[in-house]
């Protein structure tokens, strides 16, 4: 197998006693050909120390004078990116030895017309698995990303550098949705594979900042990022009425969750006339009113 060059990119920010372990398992790669970019998002702890106890010529570490968020620090890795492929990595997730040797391995033997390989992933919190994401989607999946980001986070893909020339990098104007952003807009023009393997390890047992807490701020950013792919991408759904009719049970569910219930059935409505048969409608409108009995029958019962 011939060795194309990759260029690995962790974003980070105040993780100092994180950012070791994503660092330490990409150098254990069995995959040697790569360059490692550390972005600290101008973090106030230790990171840029901890960074640099690391003595390895294939390390550099870049750091942000300003927090400019996620897609930005993964927009200055792709800028100084030499590698003909690109990969991502999380600073609390971290990657089994093999992920970029089987990763490149597919891109190989794949057609030229695929553009992003992922892996499969499993949620850990301690030495526990909690969740696993084991998906097997192939091909042309552009229509399927509208309603749902279905590759797993970033962590879990690599992607040609032609993909970012291609449709640009991350939209650093959104702070919800980042990556499924950019996976409709790189399965418009590309299709993707799989490796069936689990080589990504997703940690949630550290009180993660990137978990989503249930405040009203969170949830209306959560309503605001499923609006936007309206505004973007429009004319897709029209096309697509099905994954339109998921967007619009994501809204109706988060309507629910801050009680404004006529709001949230009003979504649940135009979803269902839109995909009466789709059963992630249903998912949705279930898991609403399981929140809703969980939240007011006990009180009434008190």
């Amino acid at each position: 197998m011939s060795e194309p060059s990759v260029s690995v990119v962790i974003t980070t920010y105040n993780r100092c006693e994180l950012v070791g372990d994503a660092i330490e398992s990409v150098l254990a790669q069995t995959y040697s050909n790569f360059e490692l970019f550390v972005v600290d998002d101008a973090s106030t702890d230790d990171t840029e120390a901890v960074v640099g106890s690391y003595d390895d010529e294939r390390l550099t570490y870049v750091r942000h004078e300003t927090n400019r968020h996620l897609s930005a620090a993964r927009n200055t890795g792709i800028e100084l990116a030499n590698g003909e492929y690109i990969a991502f990595l999380d600073d609390d997730d971290e990657w089994v030895e093999t992920k970029l040797e089987r990763q490149v391995e597919r891109f190989e033997e794949a057609s030229s017309r695929v553009g992003l390989v992922y892996c499969w992933m499993d949620y850990y919190e301690g030495d526990e698995v909690i969740a696993e994401y084991h998906p097997t989607f192939r091909g042309d999946i552009y229509p399927r990303t509208l309603g749902r980001q279905p590759l797993g986070n970033g962590s879990t893909w690599l992607v040609k550098a032609e993909v970012f020339d291609a449709v640009g990098g991350f939209d650093e104007d959104i702070r919800r949705g980042v990556d499924g952003d950019f996976v409709r807009r790189a399965c418009k023009e590309y299709h993707v594979d799989v490796v069936p393997e689990v080589l990504t390890v997703y940690n949630v047992g550290h009180g993660s900042r990137r978990i989503t807490g249930e405040d009203e701020d969170s949830i209306r950013a959560a309503i605001e990022g499923q609006r936007t792919k309206f505004q973007k991408y429009g004319p897709a759904f029209r096309e697509y009425p099905r994954q339109e009719a998921i967007v619009r049970a994501k809204i109706g569910w988060r309507r629910t969750q801050l009680g404004e219930w006529w709001d949230g059935i009003a979504e649940f409505d135009r979803a269902f006339r839109l995909a009466p048969t789709c059963t992630t409608v249903y998912y949705y409108v279930g898991v609403a009113v399981f929140h809703a009995l969980k939240r007011y029958l006990p009180s009434q019962s008190s």
